[in-house]
């Protein structure tokens, strides 16, 4: 697949995501949350300095991190991204029909019998 093919399918989720979750906060809010996840979808990285050098806004990087930096100490962001981050895998799971049976270490080695893999429907073969 291209990269160009991927990039938009990226931002395509991205999207979506930003649209089921925006209606939650304000419009600068939304679009900082969607500013961090691209910077960090886009390096690799969640250093503030990487995430300001992916956006490569018009202003200068010190301004574009001043900014980021206010935003993440915003009142109520943890709490409303926690909210809505649990709804979505709350919905998730009652789409898939299927119940969280956690995690046991013990059953890592047998693969096909984990319910993380279960879970996610992976294929381990």
């Amino acid at each position: 697949m291209y990269d160009t093919t991927i990039a938009a399918k990226l931002l395509g989720q991205l999207n979506a995501f930003l649209g089921r979750i925006s209606p939650h906060f304000s419009k600068p809010v939304a679009r900082f949350i969607g500013n961090m996840v691209y910077g960090i979808m886009k390096e690799k990285d969640v250093k503030l300095s990487s995430i300001v050098r992916a956006l490569k806004e018009e202003t200068t990087a010190k301004k574009v991190e001043d900014r980021l930096s206010r935003m993440l100490s915003a009142k109520g962001l943890e709490a409303g991204l926690h909210g809505v981050i649990a709804a979505e895998g709350a919905s998730d799971v009652l789409k898939r029909g299927r119940r969280w049976r956690g995690f046991d270490p013990a059953e890592a080695e047998k693969e096909s019998e984990t319910p993380l893999f279960e879970f996610f429907g992976l294929n381990t073969g």
